[in-house]
């Protein structure tokens, strides 16, 4: 299974979230209260899946310790999370 390539990104004039590329993929429904929030973290989808994947799979390469977990896997969690939660990445 796959997904549309990221970065999704939310447009607050259509109310959609959209690839890069102008794929949408997300309509948003802007009654509701929490819109915002859902669309951001709609759009953080990608990054937090390819984060959790890389983390995972390092983790389960070598569990004796978390050293294998480099600093750029780290920064793409925190990264990904940022995003989700509506500030900048």
């Amino acid at each position: 299974m796959t997904h549309t390539p990221s970065p999704w990104v939310y447009d607050d004039d259509t109310a959609t979230v959209s690839s890069e590329r102008g794929v949408s993929v997300a309509g948003i429904d802007i009654e509701n209260l929490d819109y915002e929030a859902n669309a951001c973290l709609i759009a953080a989808a990608p990054d937090l899946y390819q984060a959790l994947y890389d983390l995972t799979n390092a983790v389960i390469e070598d569990m004796d310790t978390l050293e294998v977990i480099e600093d750029k896997m780290v920064d793409a969690a925190s990264a990904a999370l940022r995003k989700a939660e509506g500030r900048e990445p």
